[in-house]
């Protein structure tokens, strides 16, 4: 996260066999005091290079990622990511 509580970060998607699906690119805020965060896909491109127009947004508000078993927002703050626990 930048000190202007904006944040941008790159999700890869692969199938079960390990195969990349697609890559995306996020632009985001935390807001409420950084209790929500919002996030736009700014661009969707698959493996062969073939750019996806998009229009997807995402807002979150804190206490979701922990009932998915995710670490709190605080964790993804100082850039700290873990997988879903088991």
């Amino acid at each position: 996260m930048n000190s202007d509580c904006t944040a941008t970060g790159t999700i890869s998607a692969y199938s079960l066999s390990g195969t990349l699906l697609r890559t995306a690119a996020l632009a985001g805020v935390f807001v409420n005091h950084q209790r929500e965060v919002r996030y736009l896909f700014e661009s969707l491109v698959l493996p062969n290079g073939t750019s996806i127009r998009v229009v997807i947004t995402v807002d979150a508000k804190e206490g979701v990622y922990e009932r998915l078993g995710y670490e709190p927002f605080s964790a993804l703050r100082s850039d700290r990511r873990s997988p879903p626990k088991k």
